[in-house]
């Protein structure tokens, strides 16, 4: 008799101990499942900042960052930024005055 109990109670510590394992093993299921999610989140996250912040070079066209103080291929400074030009260069009055006494004008 006391064989069969010790059975019985084998047989149940068995099955809590599958069942423990399984609840174990769903929960880490879902963990790995929701880290995995965020691992691709954080991939598209930094895919999608790296392509806004790059930019090509206006004279070397390399890809550099908007950032950039100059192009670190060409050495171009504010290689992302066009500057217009609209034809009419200012000059200073020395200048001005120089450019009348020397017949430039």
């Amino acid at each position: 008799m006391t064989s069969e109990n010790n059975i019985k109670s084998y047989a149940q510590e068995f099955k809590q101990l599958m069942r423990s394992s399984r609840l174990i093993k769903s929960r880490f299921i879902t963990q790995s499942v929701s880290l995995k999610e965020e691992a691709l989140e954080d991939e598209h996250l930094v895919e999608s900042e790296g392509k806004s912040s790059l930019k090509p070079c206006l004279d070397c066209g390399k890809e550099i960052s908007e950032s950039a103080s100059s192009c670190p291929s060409c050495g171009r400074p504010n290689p992302t930024i066009e500057i217009k030009q609209t034809g009419k260069l200012k000059f200073s009055r020395k200048a001005q005055k120089q450019a009348l006494l020397v017949g430039v004008s």
